[in-house]
C-alpha cells in the first residue's frame, strides 16, 4: 500500500470520481463553506510541494454519514485527516468511530489526524483571517498531511526492520 491520506468532512453517499483511484492523500470535511476550499488548497499545495496526489471528501453531514466511503478510504490509504471549522469534535470523534468499529480494517495499519479549532472562545473578523488565527487553513492541513506521512513511513521501516 502506498502512502496515502484522507481529510474527511461529508455525510451522505460520497461519489469516488475514478481518476482520483490512485490518490496518495484523501481529504474530507466537516463544514458548509470555509473548509471544502481549504482542503482543495491543501490538495494543491501537498502536490506542488511534495507531489502528492489527493482526493477531497466532502463529508456535508454527519447524518447520514457515509461510513462505506470511509472504511473504503482508510483501507486505501491508511492515513485519515479530518478537517473542521467548529471545535474539533464532531466530525473526527464520528469518522473514528467508524474506523475503530469497522471489522474490515482490523489489522490494519491506520493513522488518524484532526483539524479543527482548539479548546479556546471565539473571535470577530474576516473569515480568511479567523481561518488562519484558528489554525485551520489549507497551509494547516498540508502540515499536518505531511507529519502523518512521515509517522507513517517511519512505522514502515520499523516494522521491515523488525521483520528483519
Amino acid at each position: 500500500m502506498a502512502d496515502r491520506i484522507i481529510c474527511g468532512n461529508c455525510g451522505g453517499k460520497v461519489p469516488i470520481p475514478a481518476e482520483h483511484t490512485k490518490a496518495k492523500i484523501r481529504c474530507g470535511h466537516c463544514g458548509y463553506y470555509a473548509e471544502v476550499p481549504e482542503a482543495m488548497r491543501a490538495a494543491y499545495i501537498l502536490k506542488r510541494d511534495f507531489d502528492c496526489e489527493t482526493r477531497v471528501i466532502n463529508l456535508h453531514t454527519l447524518k447520514p454519514l457515509d461510513r462505506a466511503a470511509i472504511i473504503r478510504a482508510a483501507k486505501e490509504t491508511g492515513v485519515v485527516i479530518t478537517a473542521e471549522e467548529h471545535q474539533i469534535g464532531a466530525l473526527s470523534g464520528r469518522v473514528s468511530e467508524v474506523i475503530t468499529g469497522s471489522g474490515q480494517l482490523y489489522g490494519l495499519p491506520v493513522i488518524t489526524g484532526a483539524i479543527g479549532v482548539k479548546d479556546r472562545f471565539g473571535d470577530s473578523g474576516a473569515p480568511w483571517e479567523l481561518i488562519k488565527e484558528f489554525e485551520v487553513s489549507a497551509e494547516h492541513i498540508a502540515q499536518k498531511a505531511v507529519e502523518l506521512l512521515a509517522i507513517k513511513k517511519s512505522q514502515a521501516r520499523e516494522h521491515a526492520m523488525a521483520a528483519l
